[in-house]
């Protein structure tokens, strides 16, 4: 009787917790509703500023043959209002004893993550050097191993958690005339792929899924490394595109 009645409390928490989750966020929602009507209705409040430059796509730029995807655009920045904190991604509803345990797996003895309490947005400060990406400053701590853990929030997806491979891949890329190139990318598999001692809690969910193209992609150190425009479906409905996940993304 006792079990079933400490059960019946703890459904009660959880359901006011839930509820009361819910009451902020249709605070939230209202306070954009009301932003939008007031300040981007119109076509010339939305747009914040002019292309000046975007060049193709380039394919085995360098001597690193990498893919080259850029442009340089002017902003308008009364348009972005006061509190713009410059580039930033949200980490939505990902809880911080969730980003903790995951930077614990992999991060350098001289460094903490900083959970952005504030608004939840981390901030994105600094670019991470090739040479980083092939030889990481961090390392996982069941193996010893230099491991960059990466983030990245989707649309589709919502925040989740990856690792980069250090040897580049080689993606071949047809155009329309069949014609085709091959090109270095930066590889991100799911957070869990390590290959040995998998943390028994961890949720090894694929790290992209269909229409997260355009994502950034950076290591916890607030540092940007790429940004996703492909991958390698894992179907589970193979009926269903929506059900496709990108368990290697580039």
């Amino acid at each position: 009787q006792k079990i079933k009645e400490s059960s019946s409390a703890s459904d009660a928490a959880d359901t006011e917790t839930e509820k009361a989750r819910a009451e902020k966020e249709i605070v939230a929602l209202e306070t954009l509703l009301a932003d939008i009507n007031r300040d981007w209705t119109s076509t010339d409040q939305r747009v914040l500023g002019p292309i000046l430059h975007s060049p193709p796509i380039r394919l085995g730029v360098g001597n690193e043959q990498l893919t080259e995807d850029w442009a340089v655009f002017e902003i308008d920045r009364t348009k972005l209002g006061s509190g713009f904190q410059g580039n930033a991604l949200d980490l939505g509803l990902t809880s911080e004893l969730t980003v903790m345990k995951k930077c614990w797996s992999a991060k350098a003895d001289d460094w903490e993550f900083n959970y952005p309490y504030d608004g939840e947005l981390f901030a994105l400060r600094d670019f991470l050097p090739v040479h980083l990406m092939r030889h990481p400053d961090a390392h996982d701590r069941r193996s010893g191993e230099p491991s960059l853990l990466v983030i990245k929030s989707g649309s589709t997806t919502g925040t989740t958690f990856g690792r980069a491979n250090g040897v580049f891949s080689l993606v071949r890329e047809y155009s329309d005339t069949d014609v085709w190139q091959t090109s270095r990318q930066w590889a991100i598999m799911s957070f869990g792929d390590l290959g040995h001692n998998p943390l028994p809690d961890d949720e090894s969910g694929a790290f992209a899924a269909l229409c997260n193209s355009g994502a950034i992609i950076a290591d916890m150190k607030g540092r940007i490394g790429g940004m996703l425009n492909g991958g390698s479906c894992r179907v589970k409905e193979p009926d269903s595109r929506e059900e496709q996940e990108l368990d290697l993304v580039y």
